[in-house]
């Protein structure tokens, strides 16, 4: 298992497509503003490989399944980060809900609009537990859906 392994990704595509599987939720660790952080970077590579795994089998004819996003808020703490301060990102302060929005932007951004699982339209983001942010509110929801829906033509995630 790598990763880094186009031929990896695409034989779990393949797997998950003989199973029945219409839509994956792979595990994003993406640390916004130091995505090359050791310990880290294997989320943002392996993206890379998992979307030119789904190009490759699409090429050659083969459906794959969807793509969308589970976002892994233990990336929200300052040691996972590589953060010298233990400060918990707040998500209702502007800074926070940068922070927390961005993460999924840069997803999405990685992964082409045609391989999104989607409900009705809209792109499928499953968050992790709440705990690893110093707080959240309402108000942070409205700063994910305005921004997304600003960045994504009218798009908003469900």
């Amino acid at each position: 298992m790598s990763y880094n392994s186009i031929e990896w990704h695409e034989k779990q595509l393949e797997d998950c497509t003989a199973a029945g599987i219409d839509f994956i939720l792979p595990v994003y660790w993406g640390v916004v503003d130091n995505y090359f952080h050791p310990g880290v970077s294997f989320s943002v590579f392996g993206l890379g490989a998992l979307q030119t795994a789904i190009e490759r089998r699409e090429r050659d004819g083969q459906s794959s399944p969807k793509i969308g996003l589970f976002y892994d808020t233990s990336t929200l703490l300052p040691e996972i980060r590589g953060e010298k301060t233990t400060d918990r990102y707040d998500l209702r302060t502007e800074e926070g809900k940068d922070l927390f929005y961005r993460t999924i932007r840069d997803f999405f951004y990685m992964i082409h609009p045609k391989h999104w699982a989607c409900i009705d339209g809209r792109p499928i983001v499953v968050l992790y537990g709440s705990g690893f942010a110093k707080d959240h509110d309402e108000s942070t929801s409205k700063y994910v859906y305005d921004h997304f829906t600003k960045d994504f033509v009218g798009i908003r995630p469900y």
